[in-house]
């Protein structure tokens, strides 16, 4: 049995209940590569949260015992002795109650919705480790019902959203189940993207020729220079359709007389385990579309970023890529990453999905693109 609510604020034990589900999720999310990003973070503006419940054994939550009175045993010379008993202390304890054991309600589930703009939410979720496979997202979708229904107005209604983007770490099965199950409240599959991984020492120490000069003028990546460098590599990176550069990191460029050429951002970690051990992560990558040779371009770029990420001693690098993104993927598997991983996107619409396969562009380019990858590779144990 499961109950829900959602919030904009949570009282002193929501936020400590929640700090704990978080903390064991990410123990045990981190070994198995299903860890959720960004569930921890600091709450946009907007932000709304939904608290799932679950009481009873199944449960699994804290036994509230009530101790019982204290009662005088006699003792062995009392049961010896010639003074006559009397059984009124004994039925005075047979009248205590026996302890009663009450379960208390866990916390299950968390969700929360944040505004992505343009009619638009992202959700992140997560259920409570111990209490996976018990059916508690089944039965929290079906109290919910079709999204944008009376189930999601404590969600998005102060949003003004029409559609909800949730992502499920390696295409997760138990995730593919449930929006099997419940394409009539208008769940589909809307993208996905690889996770590739490479083994620096492999790849930087081995024999792997380095890319070619992108032209005669054009200089090898390094850091921004000047204001206009940087100024520019923000907006190749607002071109690629992301809002604004990641925060933190380091950033490279290849100048051009005037402009740069392309861009890379990269943390040099660790952010990752891997079986290779710690692991940097390339953050995003952008090409100008005036670039002679944008293949090239992109091959310094990588280049670039490995070799520094190496010489933090990181042993692998990880990049995530759209599973569509062609130019990139061949690239990054020419720098020496291999596919580790597929993420699947899952969207709620306000109108029920028409049954049968997705007919988004997107969900066709993405299907194609998983066909061709193989299945996803769980992320071994270190």
């Amino acid at each position: 049995m499961i109950e829900h609510g959602w919030r904009t604020d949570l009282s002193a034990r929501e936020a400590a209940e929640l700090a704990s589900l978080l903390a064991e999720a990410a123990r045990e999310d981190e070994e198995t590569g299903y860890l959720q990003p960004g569930i921890a973070e600091p709450l946009p503006p907007g932000t709304t949260q939904l608290l799932v419940w679950m009481s009873g054994e199944r449960g699994r939550g804290r036994w509230m015992s009530t101790p019982a009175p204290a009662t005088s045993t006699p003792t062995s010379s009392t049961l010896t002795s010639s003074t006559p008993t009397t059984s009124a202390p004994m039925a005075a304890s047979a009248a205590v109650p026996a302890p009663s054991l009450a379960p208390a309600p866990v916390l299950a589930a968390y969700l929360r919705i944040e505004p992505a703009g343009a009619g638009q939410a992202v959700a992140r979720y997560v259920v409570r480790p111990a209490l996976r496979s018990l059916g508690v997202t089944t039965l929290l979708l079906e109290e919910l019902g079709p999204f944008g229904g009376p189930g999601w107005a404590g969600g998005i209604a102060a949003q003004d959203a029409a559609e909800l983007r949730i992502w499920a770490q390696g295409g997760h099965p138990a995730a593919a189940r449930v929006a099997r199950r419940f394409r009539r409240l208008g769940v589909e599959v809307n993208d996905r993207r690889w996770w590739l991984l490479a083994d620096l020492g492999a790849a930087v120490d081995g024999d792997r020729p380095l890319p070619r000069p992108v032209d005669g003028t054009a200089a090898p990546a390094r850091p921004p220079a000047t204001d206009r460098e940087r100024t520019r590599a923000a907006d190749l990176w607002q071109a690629s359709a992301t809002p604004s550069p990641p925060p933190g990191g380091e950033l490279l460029v290849i100048p051009t007389p005037g402009d740069v050429a392309g861009a890379i951002w990269f943390a040099p970690g660790p952010v990752e385990r891997t079986e290779y051990g710690t692991a940097g992560r390339i953050e995003g990558l952008a090409v100008a579309g005036s670039a002679a040779r944008p293949g090239t371009v992109r091959d310094q770029l990588l280049r670039a970023a490995m070799e520094r990420m190496a010489g933090r001693h990181r042993m692998a690098a990880v990049i995530v890529v759209p599973a569509a993104e062609s130019p990139l993927v061949t690239s990054a598997r020419l720098a020496g990453f291999e596919h580790r991983r597929t993420d699947v996107e899952y969207t709620f619409a306000d109108r029920p999905a028409a049954p049968g396969i997705s007919t988004t562009a997107a969900g066709e380019r993405a299907g194609l693109c998983s066909a061709l990858a193989g299945p996803a590779l769980p992320r071994p144990k270190t």
